[in-house]
């Protein structure tokens, strides 16, 4: 063999075998790619839903809306200049028959409620980014399918405020 190939073939091997050395970062596929983005009517608060999910094109410049392909699950969202986020937590906060607290955090306080009517309210409200508060409401249904639940923190964890 040339001097030449030996140097091409010693490259390649170091190469070879840095490469294959090297870790793989496997990247998460997104779970909300090519899902519908709604906004609220100020721009400032938004969330997401799957492409199959009806969205009521009235609603969605006031307070945007949208329910499962079967209605089972419904979520509205609306942003408040009134309701700063000190005070819109501290309303939650106050209530006494929630069921569960999914989140309490700086950015995000997210409660679960059984109401009466056979349904599970999910209740978050997040800072907005200029002043305000963001409030995100989902309503599930006694008939909703596995399916449809398990949607529910994919959905609160696309809720923000843009603005």
């Amino acid at each position: 063999m040339s001097r030449s190939r030996t140097m091409h073939a010693s490259a390649l091997t170091a190469w070879l075998v840095v490469f294959a050395a090297t870790p793989v970062i496997a990247q998460t596929p997104d779970p909300t790619r090519g899902w519908t983005v709604l906004f609220d009517g100020t721009g400032r608060c938004f969330y997401s839903v799957p492409p199959d999910w009806k969205v009521d094109d009235v609603s969605e410049m006031i307070t945007p809306f949208a329910s499962s392909p079967d209605g089972a699950v419904t979520a509205t969202m609306r942003w408040s200049a009134h309701a700063p986020w000190e005070s819109a937590t501290a309303d939650l906060r106050a209530m006494t028959q929630w069921k569960r607290v999914h989140d309490d955090s700086e950015r995000r306080y997210w409660l679960e409620f059984n109401e009466p009517r056979a349904r599970v309210l999910h209740v978050a409200v997040i800072p907005s980014a200029s002043a305000g508060a963001c409030t995100i409401q989902l309503e599930i249904g006694d008939d909703a399918r596995e399916e449809l639940r398990r949607l529910v923190p994919t959905i609160i964890g696309t809720f923000g405020s843009g603005r």
